[in-house]
């Protein structure tokens, strides 16, 4: 676009990203920033992420559907086994 990155406006940037989001580098970068941040016990609690479950017993007795931010779901959506 002519100027450098940081120069560019956030909707340029946008564009500047969304053009390359196919390449190698950029997949590469991606996958290595997702893996980074959530290997890092220290951004766990922004995610609300309370870390690997299986030395507690796994999710099922622990939490896997204490989510709150989430409305309740509807009775039908898990009918009670008979």
């Amino acid at each position: 676009m002519g100027v450098k990155f940081a120069e560019l406006s956030e909707g340029n940037r946008l564009k500047v990203l969304k053009a390359r989001e196919d390449s190698a580098f950029f997949q590469k970068v991606r996958g290595t920033t997702v893996t980074t941040l959530y290997n890092n016990p220290l951004v766990w609690r922004h995610f609300g992420y309370e870390g690997p479950s299986f030395e507690f017993g796994g999710y099922l007795e622990r939490g896997f559907d204490d989510v709150s931010w989430l409305p309740d779901p509807s009775e039908n959506a898990s009918p009670k086994a008979s």
